[in-house]
């Protein structure tokens, strides 16, 4: 059994979608999950009086009834938004999804949060971190990394990388925060072995695109295990601070917009237990399935090696 803290960082962000499409839903179900088990960190709301009770207004769900589902049946991430579409006052739909969507993407944190957050995480407020997704995304990943990765010893190979591949730092680069735990945490023994620490494919090709050397990049992060600002900091020094910025958006635009073919099609859905006629071809849904589906198994086996 795994050394665990009473607590967990959630690294399931709210960029975050399963099939339906609805942002922030995978971190809400995550967080009460956690809950569940008794594993959430304090300073996490299993539900939040903002993003989370207001995606649950939106869908005329009480707030009780979710939590409580979330409690007594700790279902995987498919349960829960096969439990949601049925139990919706709001029936999801496209218009609304899109436009909460946009919102979850654009957010612009307000005065007093963007003032203190970043101070609380050691940074200086600047104009970019008055993104909410930016900014929320560093206080995950400092905390997990000062809480999670620095004060537990997970038994080895078991740690499933909930840093999705949407997820991206000040940088603005998606994927590169997903490498940097696979490889740190492969460097510490703890990363479940149906994922490479830096594999040939998304992980090469984030580290091309931004004009690193692979090997030398692997092994900063397996000797140095920086924080993931820290990892930032180190590239902009390999770099002097130079990015091909369209370069970067086009990459973005691939990851989000990426289909698997039909054989990885099948292995994921297989592995999900999902009909042919119900697999998603998104590659970004599929692999985020994937991975909520280890999470899941491995939270309710062992009561807590997930992330």
């Amino acid at each position: 059994m795994p050394i665990l803290r009473p607590a967990m960082i959630p690294l399931i962000s709210s960029l975050c979608y399963g099939p339906i499409g609805y942002c922030q839903l995978p971190r809400l179900w995550w967080k009460a999950l956690l809950e569940a088990h008794g594993l959430l960190d304090p300073e996490y709301p299993a539900c939040s009086q903002m993003l989370d009770s207001w995606l649950l207004e939106g869908l005329k769900i009480p707030e009780e009834s979710f939590l409580g589902f979330i409690a007594s049946e700790r279902p995987n991430y498919l349960a829960c938004e096969k439990w949601v579409a049925e139990n919706a006052g709001r029936k999801p739909d496209a218009l609304t999804r899109d436009c909460w969507n946009e919102l979850i993407r654009t957010r612009i944190h307000r005065p007093a949060k963007f003032h203190f957050l970043p101070e609380s995480i050691g940074l200086k407020a600047a104009p970019d971190l008055m993104s909410a997704v930016v900014l929320n995304h560093l206080e995950d990943w400092h905390w997990f990394y000062v809480r999670d990765f620095r004060n537990t010893d997970w038994k080895s190979g078991t740690v499933i990388p909930l840093i999705s591949t949407l997820d991206y730092g000040r940088l603005g680069v998606c994927q590169l925060p997903r490498t940097w735990l696979k490889v740190i945490l492969e460097a510490r023994g703890w990363l479940h072995p149906d994922y490479p620490g830096c594999g040939n494919g998304l992980d090469a090709k984030v580290l091309k695109v931004l004009n690193l050397d692979r090997e030398k990049t692997v092994a900063y992060l397996k000797t140095e295990l920086p924080s993931y600002m820290g990892f930032e900091r180190w590239i902009r020094k390999q770099t002097s601070g130079s990015f091909d910025r369209p370069a970067i958006e086009e990459w973005n635009r691939y990851l989000r917009q990426r289909e698997h073919g039909p054989e990885k099609q099948k292995s994921i859905g297989d592995f999900l237990g999902l009909a042919e006629t119900d697999r998603p071809t998104s590659a970004v849904v599929l692999n985020h399935l994937e991975d909520w589906e280890f999470a899941h198994r491995a939270l309710v086996a062992s009561g807590g090696v997930g992330r």
